[in-house]
């Protein structure tokens, strides 16, 4: 096959089969017979062969995504579809086809084939000198760029980065390119766009061990003040009373970046409180509880939250004191058995109840939450003249609703009233149902 790429599925998979071989062999090598200088010399080619898998990858996703696959999958997009089928993360996934969609010639409906959006670094990612974290910087860096620099000057800067790339780690590239923004606009008259078209908040990974989750983000001048103005008087420290009347005062001991953090909770809290905020998914701005029914009136040993996650008694008592209490009455294998009356519509207490045991979107491997779904007729309204009851509604999120709609994919309902979906025949010839855990593995775990 001569370097010269494959023309078939067939020689695709034996230079694969070749490639994993002579991996296999490297693995098994005796490295302890070669000197120190000549393990750092392989090191680095074991580095460049990564790179160049890389580069493969980026390629084979360019076009998994100029094809369109994912649309055919009834995937929402194509980093979806790559995450689910080779088992990555999405963040992954999202970053290679970001890649691809920056280093691969562009095809156009009728001229010619349009060169890469940065051809530099498509020449070094193809010939292993940077690596996936450096692609990731360049990429992004260059996206940020202010749209009215000089055509000259933004091929500087990638010609640049690239060549600082393959000398530097990703971690001195990331200062490097804020650098290059920084000279590229030093003033910011070229940056048209505000600051709060720039914000951002994010929520990172909860720690199962201490049952916190990371808040990262940013925020404009204004943002700043409306939070600070929010938070100021609730975050003052709030001293403990004396035993006795009269007695000394204790400090608070809290710090202050705790009694920010509760601040702010209680601000919230006092928002939803209100009721005044904007609807989501039908209903009001609410914290759900689940708690069974036989425990609502003796001692509370377990509740789980909305989310999934478990709450302490503690807190569910602390929430029932001051609550609206709205029963989801459940059988013995979790089945929805009341709440709300049947009407033409769905209900919010018929919401509630298909919440309750969706969780989520109830297509396989979808992790959209509850608020940003739809109910959806299992057996249609206008077609099937299906009811609308708890028992013939479903979540579907807004991709997968339209999806339903115009596909070959169905829904039912298993024994115990589980909604799954059926694939079409040409996905799996045997339709074989699926059904999402993914908003159900934090209960499938609990002890």
């Amino acid at each position: 096959m001569g370097g010269t790429g494959f023309t078939d599925i067939d020689q695709a998979r034996q230079l694969v089969r070749s490639a994993m071989e002579s991996v296999r062999e490297l693995t098994d090598g005796g490295y302890w017979k070669i000197n120190a200088d000549d393990l750092l010399e392989l090191a680095r080619e074991y580095e460049t062969l990564s790179r160049m898998v890389l580069a493969a990858n980026v390629h084979l996703a360019g076009e998994i995504d100029t094809q369109g696959i994912a649309g055919q999958r009834s995937c929402s997009s194509t980093a979806a579809l790559l995450a689910q089928t080779v088992l990555i993360s999405p963040a992954e996934a999202t970053h290679r086809v970001r890649a691809a969609r920056h280093t691969l010639p562009r095809d156009t409906p009728t001229g010619p084939e349009l060169p890469p959006l940065l051809p530099v670094l498509a020449d070094a990612l193809d010939t292993g000198r940077v690596g996936s974290e450096h692609v990731r910087t360049i990429v992004a860096t260059m996206g940020k760029l202010p749209a009215p620099l000089p055509p000259e000057q933004r091929d500087f800067c990638e010609h640049l980065l690239v060549e600082k790339a393959a000398v530097v780690d990703p971690r001195s590239l990331d200062k490097i390119a804020t650098a290059v923004l920084d000279a590229a606009d030093p003033d910011g008259t070229l940056d048209e766009t505000t600051p709060a078209s720039k914000m951002e908040l994010r929520f990172g990974s909860r720690n199962a061990r201490t049952g916190l989750t990371g808040l990262t983000g940013t925020l404009d001048d204004h943002g700043v003040d409306v939070i600070t103005r929010a938070i100021d008087a609730l975050a003052a420290p709030r001293p403990i009373p004396g035993p006795t009347p009269g007695s000394d005062c204790t400090p608070d001991p809290r710090p202050s970046a705790t009694r920010r953090a509760h601040a702010l909770i209680e601000a919230l809290e006092r928002y939803l409180t209100a009721g005044d905020g904007p609807a989501n998914g039908g209903e009001k701005p609410h914290v759900v509880v689940y708690v069974h029914w036989d425990q609502m009136h003796g001692e509370i040993t377990q509740a789980t939250r909305e989310s999934g996650y478990a709450m302490t008694p503690a807190q569910a008592r602390r929430y029932l004191c001051d609550a609206k209490i709205i029963p989801v009455v459940l059988g013995g294998q979790g089945e929805i058995l009341d709440v709300g009356r049947a009407m033409r519509t769905f209900t919010r207490g018929m919401r509630r109840a298909i919440t309750a045991r969706d969780r989520g979107c109830v297509w396989d491997g979808c992790d959209r939450p509850a608020t940003w779904c739809d109910i959806h007729h299992v057996n249609w309204w206008e077609r099937d003249l299906g009811d609308t009851s708890t028992a013939n509604g479903v979540l579907l999120c807004g991709y997968h609703h339209r999806e339903i709609h115009r596909s070959e994919w169905q829904i039912r309902f298993d024994d115990h009233g589980h909604p799954e979906t059926i694939p079409p025949k040409w996905t799996d010839p045997e339709q074989r149902p699926r059904r999402n855990r993914l908003h159900h593995i934090r209960e499938m775990l609990d002890p």
